[in-house]
């Protein structure tokens, strides 16, 4: 009894630390990819028809709102990411070490089941409303 209890604590764990190295990693991804995000979309919303080249845009951008140009709405978006990511992760690391300790299958099922079992929590997670609805 006392090993089949550390082994679930040891899976739970596992699926945690899963869940918090998702949530860091997108976080820290969503921070250094944003400012390329922002120069995309400047790119793709400008009103006047002029092109700019991107070494203008980011001239441009810097001279107007500094170094928080580029990082205007950061915050939602990794934050978003962030539980995304780590609900993925988890969910994955989670199944993964359920299977590895009760299924005789290959590794390869066991990924594969494990990575369409993130997939679907996460997308279920996206979906579920959230607050009250009008």
């Amino acid at each position: 009894m006392g090993q089949n209890s550390s082994t679930s604590l040891s899976v739970i764990g596992t699926g945690v630390a899963s869940l918090f190295a998702g949530s860091v990693g997108s976080a820290i991804g969503t921070g250094v990819a944003y400012p390329l995000d922002v120069l995309k979309t400047k790119a793709q919303t400008s009103l006047d028809g002029v092109e700019e080249s991107t070494p203008t845009r980011i001239r441009n951008i810097y001279e107007r709102d500094g170094i928080g140009g580029f990082y205007g709405g950061v915050r939602t978006t990794m934050i978003g990411k962030a539980m995304i990511s780590g609900v993925s992760f988890g969910t994955n690391m989670l199944t993964l070490s359920a299977l590895n300790s009760s299924v005789p299958w290959g590794a390869f099922p066991k990924m594969l089941v494990a990575a369409c079992m993130a997939g679907f929590v996460s997308t279920l997670f996206l979906v579920l409303p959230v607050g009250p609805r009008p």
